[in-house]
This record gives C-alpha cells, sequence and structure tokens, in this order.
C-alpha cells in the first residue's frame, strides 16, 4: 500500500516537473525568437534609433574669421558670447517660459516683440535668440534653473569684436543679423537661419563676407 502511494506521488511529481519543463522551454523560445527578432531582422532599424539618442546633431555655424591689418594687428576678431535661445517646439507655451525665464534677467532685458516676430517667420525647431551678450553670472544663474524653463538652450558663441572701431569703421564695416531682405538676395542657405549666424552688412565685412 505505501509502495501504491509513493509511485502515485513520483508520478504526480514527474507530470508537474514536466510540465515545469515544458513551459520553461517554451517561454525560453518565445525570449529566442523575440531577440531573434530585434537583433537579426530589425537590427540596422534599432541601431538606427539607438544612434540618434546617443548623438545630437546640430548645425553650427563656422568661426568667422579675423581681419589684420598689413602689421597683421587685429582690427576685427571673435570673443565668446553667453546667449539664450528658444526651440518653440519644445515648450507647450512661449508666453509662459518667457515668464519664466523673465525672472532671472532685468527688467526689459526680453524683446518679446522680435522674439514673436522671429518665431513667425522660421520652423518650430529653429532656435530663436533671446537674450545676448549675458555676464557669467547672469548665464550661470539661469542655466541652474534651466530644467522650469522649457524650450531654452543656453548657448557659447561668439560676437564680433572691433578693437580699432573708432579709426577703421568706415572701412572695415560691421557684421549683422540676416535680414527678411536678405533672405530674399542671398543664395538659401541653412546657415542663414540660425540665430547666431551674422554676415557682413558694409565695408570689408560686407565685401569678403563669403570668405570671412
Amino acid at each position: 500500500m505505501a509502495n501504491d502511494q509513493h509511485k502515485g506521488k513520483a508520478k504526480v511529481f514527474s507530470r508537474r516537473a514536466l510540465m515545469m519543463a515544458g513551459s520553461q522551454a517554451a517561454l525560453m523560445s518565445v525570449l529566442a525568437g523575440r531577440l531573434y527578432y530585434l537583433q537579426v531582422i530589425h537590427s540596422d532599424e534599432y541601431t538606427t534609433m539607438a544612434d540618434e539618442n546617443r548623438m545630437n546633431i546640430q548645425l553650427l555655424p563656422p568661426l568667422r574669421g579675423r581681419i589684420l591689418d598689413r602689421f597683421g594687428e587685429e582690427i576685427a576678431s571673435n570673443r565668446q558670447n553667453y546667449r539664450v535661445v528658444l526651440i518653440p517646439e519644445q515648450t507647450k507655451s512661449v508666453e509662459k517660459t518667457l515668464d519664466a525665464l523673465a525672472k532671472y534677467v532685468p527688467a526689459g532685458a526680453i524683446d518679446r516683440e522680435q522674439v514673436f516676430k522671429d518665431i513667425k517667420r522660421k520652423r518650430g525647431f529653429v532656435p530663436i535668440p533671446v537674450l545676448d551678450n549675458l555676464t557669467w553670472e547672469e548665464f550661470a544663474r539661469i542655466n541652474v534653473n534651466s530644467p522650469d524653463l522649457p524650450g531654452i538652450q543656453m548657448d557659447v558663441g561668439a560676437t564680433r569684436q572691433y578693437p580699432y572701431a573708432n579709426l577703421f569703421a568706415h572701412i572695415v564695416g560691421y557684421v549683422g543679423a540676416v535680414s527678411e531682405k536678405d533672405l530674399q538676395n542671398l543664395e538659401y542657405d541653412p546657415l542663414l537661419e540660425l540665430p547666431e549666424f551674422r554676415i557682413g552688412k558694409s565695408g570689408v565685412e560686407k565685401f569678403y563676407d563669403k570668405s570671412l
């Protein structure tokens, strides 16, 4: 009698063990099939997606060339420029973002009218200039609070500097932001849409604009 009970329990245990082994095998087959699907069949697609998450591709303007006199002295060069730009498509409300940003800069520092004008004439992913020529302290204060400023990005670029402006301004000329008129007259270039991009407006800066 005891032997029969022992044999019965052994059969039940063997049956359960077999069912568990079968379930594990089925699960491993599903996992293996899924891995094959992801790593072999759709390998190229997911590799591309992984690269897009890992890399941030941006169009960066080239640094404008210096202008030297006959003795190699700089009469036009570049200096660091701490600034703030806004990417409209990254915020649900531009107005609220500008309100939040205004808490960290002097009153009237943000030209809202110009910001909204730029937003209307440019695509949503194009950075819009908001603040320029910030001090390091202002730049750092905004940067620390940037998580609460959707759409705002901190940027360090370059601005034109003329050591002898009083002497050579009429010859060297100056650079300025790309206007609507410039966009109509110049051959299209994606760089022209960047907020920090400057072109020569007069003098040597304009005559040798492409070279510079």
